[in-house]
């Protein structure tokens, strides 16, 4: 389990498969916009003791270079993250693939099958850049497909806390640059056609 700092914020997407619970939690609706989250959790940082958030989580289905958050986040939306500049410290992201990179060299890599079959594509990595450099925050973000073995919309995540990752890790700096990187074990049995999968861990 991860531990967020306090104070901070949870943002689950209605469609998650898992949802966190912070000190300030929001359930996004698919037909949330763009523009009302990246206001939204701007009112709720201001409002924080010490007028931001330490640490702000999303949890929500993804795919290379995007977060299927209320309406959607993709490449084209990356300046709407500067919303959130000076007010959010680090932002980790819950979510599948977001930051991977499709290509003949990454299709070998655990997954990679599960990707080809859905017809999947996209550069992760520049978008991720972008929203680190846009909100001028730390983003944590995974490459590979995430599961939970325990949590779910009706059991969350225990309070303050993020389940394990899967697979490889990214960690952003404020400038876009990749601090550290970590890798998890990765899922098995990716099956692209029931979008099911193995979890590696028990969380």
């Amino acid at each position: 389990m991860i531990t967020i700092q306090y104070p901070h914020m949870g943002l689950n997407d209605e469609r998650a498969p898992v949802f966190v619970q912070m000190w300030n939690t929001w359930r996004v609706t698919r037909t949330d916009t763009k523009q009302h989250i990246i206001a939204w959790v701007a009112a709720v940082a201001r409002s924080a003791p010490g007028g931001k958030l330490k640490e702000l989580v999303i949890s929500c289905h993804g795919a290379p270079g995007f977060l299927q958050l209320g309406e959607g986040f993709g490449p084209s939306d990356v300046s709407l993250f500067q919303g959130w500049r000076g007010l959010v410290d680090k932002i980790w992201i819950r979510a599948c693939l977001v930051a991977r990179i499709v290509g003949a060299e990454t299709a070998s890599q655990g997954d990679g099958a599960f990707l080809t079959a859905l017809g999947m594509s996209g550069n992760g990595h520049t978008f991720c850049q972008g929203v680190a450099r846009a909100a001028n925050c730390y983003l944590v973000v995974g490459t590979e497909l995430q599961v939970s073995a325990n949590y779910t919309q009706a059991n969350p995540v225990p309070y303050g806390q993020l389940d394990s990752y899967e697979g490889l890790v990214l960690s952003y700096h404020p400038d876009g640059t990749i601090g550290w990187s970590h890798r998890y074990p990765s899922v098995y049995n990716a099956n692209p056609t029931t979008l099911t999968a193995s979890s590696p861990n028990r969380e």
